[in-house]
């Protein structure tokens, strides 16, 4: 991911404008530095969240990756930043 804010990927925060894109269907998967940028979230905070579940759980593939679905993402976005 490259620096600087890219609104593709926060759909909570771009209500006054339509992007012509359907977020709902996004199939792709983040690690957890892409994770940490899309929300811009600390590491603490998302693990606190995530054990509280109040952020949703990753999909652990092996003993040391972690991917998040980006639906689960979005929706969570979508659901904490409402307008």
């Amino acid at each position: 991911m490259s620096g600087g804010w890219n609104p593709t990927l926060m759909p909570g925060l771009t209500p006054k404008f339509n992007l012509g894109l359907n977020m709902n269907k996004d199939r792709k998967f983040y690690n957890l530095p892409e994770v940490l940028e899309i929300t811009r979230l600390k590491p603490e905070t998302l693990t606190k969240l995530t054990m509280l579940r109040n952020f949703p759980k990753p999909a652990l593939l092996g003993k040391k990756l972690s991917l998040w679905r980006g639906e689960d993402i979005h929706q969570w976005m979508d659901h904490k930043f409402r307008w």
